[in-house]
């Protein structure tokens, strides 16, 4: 939410009521067993939320130069998750088995963390 009220201040009113109505339908669903609209919720909700943070950056405007490593840092964390999502279906994404994900994960999250830390410390 704070990039959509700092940067996107049109849309900072719609997003927080997009992401209360996202809490809350996650949360339900998983607490109430309702297997199947958690797999309807969850992607919705969790991947606009996610195609903010990756895309956000690159649309802000007035943003600080080098801001741009957050959205490199939530394409790095998308790919973690989106592995992570085919392996708890079973399936296997391109070339990520679930040995490959799980070798991979750590530096990810490493490299993610770096990217979210450089894109934020260029803010001043």
């Amino acid at each position: 939410m704070g990039l959509a009220e700092e940067y996107f201040p049109k849309w900072k009113t719609a997003f927080k009521w997009f992401a209360a109505i996202g809490f809350l339908a996650i949360a339900i669903t998983s607490i109430g067993g309702m297997d199947a609209l958690k797999k309807i919720a969850v992607p919705v909700f969790h991947g606009v939320a996610g195609l903010v943070i990756f895309l956000g950056p690159f649309y802000a405007k007035g943003a600080p130069k080098g801001f741009w490593w957050v959205g490199i840092g939530g394409v790095l964390i998308g790919l973690g998750g989106i592995a992570l999502a085919f392996i708890s279906l079973g399936k296997q994404l391109l070339f990520f088995s679930p040995d490959f994900v799980m070798l991979i994960l750590t530096p990810l999250l490493f490299l993610m963390t770096g990217a979210f830390a450089l894109g934020f410390a260029r803010k001043g």
